[in-house]
Formats: structure tokens, sequence, C-alpha cells
């Protein structure tokens, strides 16, 4: 026989050996007592848990591994996604943008970003908009199913998506170069673009933000402060609360040892230190990178760090670095949220 045929084979002879043990069964048990007999027998108390801890895990687990894998590695560039190679320095649809702004001001724009609340690349381009104190729709992406970016009819499946007076944006640091250049445009000017700016910004894309997920899951307990800061920030049912605190964080507990290894990380607090540290030894005297006044990569960073202000990992940076009295300092010129939720 076939190995197929094989297999075939005992399942169906299983399957009778089965239906005889069930036909006998049911002419010897009531059904009450059938069901009061099996309850007892197989949901145990250690069964309950498994079956617990098994469904969060896997709720939760694919959230904050979708939501993470965005916070954790560089954004990919898309084919569909409209971008340029150089995603700090150029952008091919500024023009598109700014020729519907003829004769409008900035306060003319109309921008939609679709986000997780507490995604460090999200933060980003918050941190843009707020400080330039420019309106934006917030459409909060739903993690488990992401209709919200499947209603796109786009490819591109990752956050922040941005819609500017129609033109799609993917990818913070494109959202961020382009909407730089627009805003320069309609005030008549370009964007200064340095080489140091850029060099940070990809500082903060490619080392700074990939040493969060191991800290903030370096170990369970400070991954389940990490998940009921985050179930609080997204606003999550008491369900979607519970399953994401007690499944995700036990998944995303192994997937941070896991990260550890690939970006070849020893000691993960030292390691986002020293990024703190290089930040604040660059920044000198100077109040932000960007001089007298905050620049795309003093915006990056403060993004970034928003995500995660609160945590155990946030307090000690601020206590064991200098980054906490700048900090605050970017928190105070950023202001306030300038965006407003969309109510469904």
């Amino acid at each position: 026989m076939m190995p197929s045929r094989r297999l075939f084979a005992y399942g169906k002879q299983t399957y009778q050996s089965t239906s005889k043990l069930v036909v006998q069964h049911r002419n010897q048990l009531s059904r009450g007592y059938r069901v009061r007999k099996m309850a007892k027998s197989v949901l145990t108390p250690a069964t309950k848990q498994g079956m617990l801890v098994g469904s969060s895990s896997f709720l939760v687990g694919s959230y904050l591994i979708r939501q993470y894998n965005v916070a954790n590695a560089q954004e990919k560039p898309n084919a569909a996604s409209r971008i340029d190679e150089d995603r700090y320095t150029a952008s091919a649809v500024v023009s598109e943008i700014v020729n519907k702004m003829e004769g409008k001001s900035l306060k003319d724009l109309d921008i939609t970003i679709y986000q997780y609340q507490v995604c460090p690349f999200c933060c980003k381009v918050r941190a843009f908009l707020d400080y330039h104190n420019i309106p934006y729709t917030i459409v909060e992406v739903n993690p488990m199913t992401k209709a919200e970016i499947k209603s796109l009819d786009t490819p591109y499946k990752k956050v922040p998506v941005v819609i500017c007076n129609g033109v799609q944006l993917n990818d913070s640091s494109v959202i961020v170069t382009t909407l730089a250049q627009v805003l320069a445009k309609i005030n008549g000017t370009d964007y200064p673009f340095e080489k140091s700016e850029e060099s940070w910004r990809r500082y903060v894309d490619e080392v700074f933000v990939r040493r969060i997920p191991p800290n903030i899951y370096r170990s369970f307990s400070e991954a389940m402060k990490s998940f009921e800061y985050i179930s609080e920030k997204n606003e999550f049912s008491l369900g979607q609360k519970y399953f994401s605190i007690y499944g995700g964080s036990l998944v995303m507990w192994g997937v941070s040892k896991k990260l550890k290894q690939k970006y070849e990380i020893e000691d993960e607090r030292q390691a986002i230190y020293n990024c703190a540290n290089d930040w604040t030894t660059a920044l000198g005297e100077k109040h932000y990178m960007g001089g007298s006044a905050p620049n795309l990569a003093d915006l990056a960073v403060y993004g970034i760090l928003s995500s995660i202000e609160g945590l155990d990992t946030f307090n000690d940076l601020c206590h064991e670095t200098q980054i906490g009295e700048y900090y605050y300092r970017m928190k105070d010129v950023v202001g306030e949220c300038s965006g407003t939720h969309k109510i469904n």
C-alpha cells in the first residue's frame, strides 16, 4: 500500500473502533451522567489553565508579533507603497500633494493616520504632526483583523499608513520625509535636509527602536506591565485586556529572547542605555539636535520613547542616563495631540 492508503486505512479502523466504544458508553450511561463524568475527568484545574494559556497565547501572540514586527525591525518598503529608495531625503509624491494645496494653507491638509496607539513608528509620525500642530484624523487599527487597513485596498499591511490629500504614504520615515517637504513647499521653501539628521534618523530606525522590545518584555513581570499599559492605551475590551495581559505576556517574553539573539544583544538594559548615551553625548550642550529647534531626528527619538513612557524601561532610562531631561523638554515643545479619533 502507498503511505497515504495505509494512513487512510488506519484512520478508518480507528474511527470504527471509536464509534463502537461511543455506542457502548451511550447505552450504559445517561446523558446527564455522561456529561458530569466527562467534566470531572477532563476539565481539571490544570486543563482549564492550559486551555486559557493556549487560547490567550494564540490570540494575543498574533497581535503583538504583528505589532512589534513593526517596532522590532526596520520597516520594509513595499512595491506598491509609492515610496523612494531614499526614505530620509526625498519623496516622489510631494508635488502631487502640493499641487492640490494651491491657494490653500497648512490647515487645509487632509491627513488620516492608520495606527496602533503605542507602536513606536506610529508615535514618530504623530510627534511630527503634533509638533507642527497639523490637524489629522486617527484611525485605530484592530490588531487582530487589520480590517481598517484592508479597507484601503492595498497590499501594504503595516502601520502607520497615512492618507494625505488622497495620496497614500507608507513607512514612517517616508511619511515624515514627505510631510516635511510638503510643509516647506507650502511655506515657499525647500526642507533643508542635512547629513547628520539623516544619519540619526537611520540610527533610530535601525538601532534604537530595536532595543525596546527586548527591554519591555525582558521578564514575565515586565511583560505583564507592558501589556497592561498597551491594553489601556489601546482601550481594549475586558476580554481583550484579559487575554493580552496573560497570554500576550507569555508569548512576547519568549519572543524577546529570540530578538536578543537576532540582534546580538547580551545585556538589553545596557544596550538601550548605550543608545540613550550615544544621543545625549552627540547632543552636548544643545537643547536639540536641530540646534535652536527640534529637527526630524529629535522628533524620531522623542516619538519612539513616548511609546514606552511610564514603563520600567523608560523609568530606568531616565534614572541611569541623561535622556530624561531631554525627553521632557521635547514633550513640552511637541505639545498636545493635534489629532482627533475617528468615531465609527
